[in-house]
């Protein structure tokens, strides 16, 4: 099971400055120390949204599903990403970029730095048709279009391997995820096996 997701977003200046500047790429073996600090500075708020459980700290073994094999047996597929935000260039204002990744690391392409803004997870067992959706985005870093550029991602991803739909489960005060994900074309109902979860789709 995908665990719940947290990202809160609108459309505003910061965003659509930042967007072009926002890489998402596949998790490597040598992101998992950054993928572990990026879980480690998430809010309570964020990780229990996240999670689906009230924790201080993100067990281990959840880190490192990121970097099991893509197909296996017991799992099936399984997809992970992660968002970073390229710096601006020297000719953009110093100011702006201050804007743009508050307080945040960043690592790009090409160049030298420490830190992930955004992770997201596609994953399915080796019969379905349809993948669940997980991801989260830094507190500090929302309303940047980091949330987008994952989602986008992921169900792309989703598109080119052929399958028929995504899903995402969250709880029913996640409000902020649920208009988030009906931004994205995804329907909501109960979520089958818990009444306490909105269950999202999004038909491919």
């Amino acid at each position: 099971m995908v665990l719940s997701q947290t990202v809160v977003e609108t459309d505003s200046t910061r965003a659509s400055s930042t967007r072009k500047n926002i890489r998402i790429s596949p998790t490597r073996e040598e992101d998992l120390e950054k993928l572990s600090a990026y879980f480690s500075a998430l809010s309570h708020i964020t990780l229990a949204e996240r999670l689906h459980a009230s924790m201080n700290a993100v067990p281990e073994a959840f880190v490192e599903r990121y970097l099991l094999p893509q197909t296996n047996a017991t799992t099936g597929f399984r997809y992970t990403c992660i968002a970073h935000i390229r710096p601006t260039t020297a000719k953009q204002s110093s100011a702006n970029q201050s804007a743009c990744i508050g307080d945040s690391p960043i690592v790009g392409e090409g160049i030298v730095g420490e830190g992930v803004v955004g992770e997201g997870i596609l994953a399915c067992d080796q019969t379905a048709t349809q993948a669940e959706i997980g991801l989260s985005v830094a507190d500090d870093c929302r309303l940047l279009g980091v949330g987008s550029k994952i989602m986008t991602h992921l169900i792309d991803r989703a598109s080119i391997l052929g399958l028929s739909a995504v899903y995402a489960d969250t709880a029913t005060t996640n409000r902020g995820f649920i208009e988030f994900a009906t931004r994205h074309g995804f329907t909501k109902r109960i979520a089958p096996h818990d009444s306490t979860l909105v269950r999202l789709e999004k038909q491919l």
